[in-house]
């Protein structure tokens, strides 16, 4: 096994571009992540929506206010005093330029913005783990490990984590 640069992987005489595989894997976490819901709805778990609908809770309500409302005044804060403010403006503000060019459901919008900036995390991780290690097995097996992971779903919400 010998890398001969950073995107392409010789192993056995075939030649592979892992930024292909990297997308490859991803599509296909996201794909089961989907038949999940699909075979899981009203057997496994409720649902009262689509997947999107379903995956975009906890503090992906807040985001999608910002990116649907713009951040509250004190005119509008909620009842109990919880407002959208602690929430910073970079990534709704990205989304809702997408939204503008690309007007789709906010919630379907921002899975696959998320998905992308996960997508781009994996290709920098692979990189890091080629620079510092030169090992192809570990950089496969930790993206691997990211895309299917128990809690992989996270990089596909309204969320920055």
């Amino acid at each position: 096994m010998e890398v001969n640069n950073k995107f392409l992987y010789t192993y056995k005489n075939k030649k592979y571009n892992v930024i292909l595989i990297i997308i490859s894997l991803a599509v296909l976490s996201r794909l089961s992540m989907y038949l999940t819901y699909i075979v899981g709805k009203g057997v496994l778990f409720q649902s009262n929506g689509s997947l999107f609908d379903s995956f975009n809770i906890w503090d992906a309500g807040w985001y999608r206010s910002i990116i649907e409302m713009g951040y509250n005044t004190h005119y509008n804060v909620n009842i109990d005093g919880q407002a959208n403010w602690a929430f910073f403006p970079l990534y709704p503000m990205i989304i809702k330029l997408i939204h503008i060019v690309i007007p789709i459901n906010t919630n379907v919008l921002g899975s696959i913005v998320s998905t992308i900036f996960f997508i781009g995390l994996l290709i920098m991780s692979y990189l890091y783990i080629i620079e510092t290690r030169k090992n192809f097995k570990e950089g496969l097996f930790f993206i691997i490990i990211m895309t299917f992971g128990v809690y992989s779903f996270y990089f596909s919400l309204i969320n920055t984590s």
